[in-house]
């Protein structure tokens, strides 16, 4: 199924961990925000294989008590442009 959404805002719904395939049919998606969630790591699978690794522009990950993002965690996300990151708790940022 494909939905056309072009932004979708997610801010402030307490999530904890995205799973893999949570965005599917979303081919269209150009910002995604995340922001203000309990998010603490962004992984290699969250956005493996998301239908708009070729559209999303915009993520917006403030505000969430991260404490890693993983080599090529957004390597998925060919088009993306920005990314909004703060709040590291650990301060441990590796290469992404």
């Amino acid at each position: 199924m494909n939905i056309h959404l072009i932004e979708l805002d997610l801010s402030h719904c307490k999530i904890e961990k995205i799973e893999p395939g949570a965005f599917d049919g979303l081919h269209q998606l150009r910002k995604l925000n995340l922001s203000c969630n309990r998010l603490r790591c962004v992984s290699t699978h969250m956005f493996a294989g998301a239908s708009f690794s070729g559209s999303l522009l915009v993520l917006d990950l403030i505000e969430n008590p991260l404490y890693e993002v993983q080599p090529g965690a957004f390597a998925p996300l060919r088009a993306l442009k920005h990314v909004r990151l703060n709040w590291f708790e650990k301060k441990v940022l590796l290469s992404a």
